[in-house]
């Protein structure tokens, strides 16, 4: 079970309005799983699946959004077992959500950021801050 690598297809970010943020919702969520060959690794054609996702972070009320979609490709030797389970269920195995969400988590959230601070957004994570403590 190995996560071979991530394509992005489509980015947005928007303020709407310079309101005062009272609430950050960030949501990844799976959209679709797509059996597929990759070709020229090794001697021979390897089965992954192509894993496509949505990563929204919105601010509210109304005050804007980031949107991120794109695909995960995946390399399994349950493949097949992935797929049909997918198109029956619009499921996938709790291991391997929980695999593929901590790693939009740990990749999406970067490129989100990045983008919440062009827009002079609150940041779509919680970042670390330092405080002086008075004596006492």
């Amino acid at each position: 079970m190995t996560i071979i690598g991530m394509n992005y297809n489509k980015i947005l970010a928007e303020k709407t309005s310079s309101v005062h943020v009272k609430n950050i919702n960030t949501t990844p969520k799976i959209t679709s799983v797509k059996k597929s060959k990759l070709n020229g690794v090794g001697a021979k054609n390897v089965d992954v699946l192509i894993i496509g996702f949505k990563y929204v972070t919105e601010y509210t009320p109304d005050a804007g959004k980031i949107q991120i979609t794109g695909d995960i490709v995946y390399s399994s030797e349950k493949t097949d077992e992935i797929d049909k389970v997918w198109k029956k269920d619009k499921k996938l195995p709790a291991k391997l959500q929980v695999l593929l969400i901590n790693h939009l988590f740990r990749n999406v959230s970067v490129k989100a950021l990045a983008l919440s601070d062009m827009l002079k957004m609150p940041p779509v994570v919680n970042l670390p801050r330092l405080e002086i403590k008075k004596k006492e």
